[in-house]
């Protein structure tokens, strides 16, 4: 049976579904919900491939359906189909147009097959994001406090409020921190100790590590976790006349 390619250009609200039949594309809108995926789910061939963007909780709860209806799905990074375009030297950017370029861009490249993140680990990732907006709510609420003392008549009821939220949010950081632990340990124990034994790795190093690597099932090798961290020596020369920037990869 033929292989049949589908991209889907993924927002908050909605999606756009292109599926590649014969060298043509049909394009589909969806709602972003559990009435939209069951949708398009109930339409999808089952010799389908479906290829989308990793657009953070917005294409997850999609992109589980398709593997647990055994769909065949891809999740890849948004830059690589920024470089096929490209390639192909697209200018006209809408929804459609990406999803045909998304589906384009599976059949050529077939891409990784994606493997959902087992449960517990998306509990960490949600808690990671909530825990990274508590470390952004509280660092606004810091400058707010720090500019309310340099005033000469600072107004009690401000500080005050300010004080309150500050207490509020230091102590769910602390239980967001000691519940994710808590996790780790529960569910990857090995490799949360085996973590901390690198020098200059903590626990919080130990578990960021762990959250954004998958547990370090979402990469191949040291060099593609490496790139993908920030941390991947880079260098931009050419000839004898470019000699550009060396340093890190971003």
């Amino acid at each position: 049976m033929e292989q049949i390619y589908t991209g889907i250009d993924m927002a908050k609200d909605s999606f756009v579904v292109a599926t590649r039949l014969e060298g043509k594309e049909i394009t589909t809108l969806y709602n972003n919900d559990k009435k939209g995926i069951a949708g398009f789910l109930k339409s999808l061939p089952s010799n389908s491939w479906c290829i989308m963007e990793a657009t953070g909780v917005y294409n997850l709860q999609l992109a589980i359906a398709l593997f647990e209806k055994g769909i065949k799905v891809s999740v890849v990074n948004p830059l690589q189909i920024k470089r096929f375009a490209q390639t192909k030297l697209k200018r006209t950017k809408t929804d459609k147009v990406d999803a045909a370029l998304i589906a384009e861009y599976g059949e050529r490249m077939q891409p990784k097959l994606y493997e959902p993140p087992a449960p517990f680990m998306r509990q960490l990732q949600q808690q990671r994001m909530s825990l990274k907006l508590l470390f952004k709510t509280k660092r606004s609420f810091l400058n707010q406090l720090h500019a309310l003392t340099q005033l000469e008549a600072a107004d009690k009821v401000a500080l005050k409020a300010c004080k309150t939220v500050l207490k509020s949010i230091e102590k769910q950081i602390k239980e967001l921190q000691n519940q994710m632990q808590q996790q780790a340990e529960e569910h990857c124990r090995d490799l949360f100790t085996l973590l901390q034994t690198i020098p200059g790795i903590s626990k919080k190093s130990a578990l960021e590590l762990i959250i954004v690597s998958g547990g370090f099932k979402n990469f191949t090798s040291a060099k593609q976790f490496s790139s993908f961290i920030g941390i991947c020596p880079c260098i931009n020369e050419s000839g004898t006349s470019i000699r550009g920037y060396r340093g890190l990869a971003e």
